[in-house]
């Protein structure tokens, strides 16, 4: 929860999810150690620092991601086409987590801003320039 309000974390940078008792990538957030190392959505967690995720759920695998900025954790991906697994070495680095992820100006005077939820950080992503294309 304090994360959530916070706006921000140190881990790994990717969604994952629980799927027939397999741990997939989501997507992996631009900009993020599992996006630089090159982890693809639909790849499958086998492990986590030498841990089978066999089992586990995406709660207690995304915990096992976190971890303090500037640690190291070991990730072994299954990928479809690949005969081995893929291993990565990724280092923890803060992940932003914002509250606004769109907004734009429709016509002056009149904006459009969406809200994923309340946070300390909303207000100021709010009055912060916008960095996406649609502005």
């Amino acid at each position: 929860m304090r994360e959530e309000q916070h706006g921000r974390y140190y881990g790994v940078g990717m969604v994952i999810q629980q799927q027939n008792n397999k741990i997939y990538v989501i997507t992996p957030y631009e900009n993020t150690p599992s996006y630089r190392a090159g982890i693809h959505p639909g790849d499958i967690i086998a492990t986590v620092d030498g841990k089978s995720t066999e089992g586990m759920t995406s709660d207690v695998v995304a915990k096992a991601l976190k971890g303090p900025k500037g640690t190291h954790v070991q990730v072994t991906m299954n990928r479809e086409g690949q005969v081995k697994p893929l291993a990565f070495d990724l280092v923890r680095d803060e992940i932003p987590h914002p509250s606004v992820d769109l907004k734009y100006e429709i016509r002056p005077g009149v904006g459009y801003i969406h809200l994923t939820q309340f946070q300390e950080t909303t207000a100021q992503e709010v009055i912060e320039p916008s960095t996406d294309s649609a502005t």
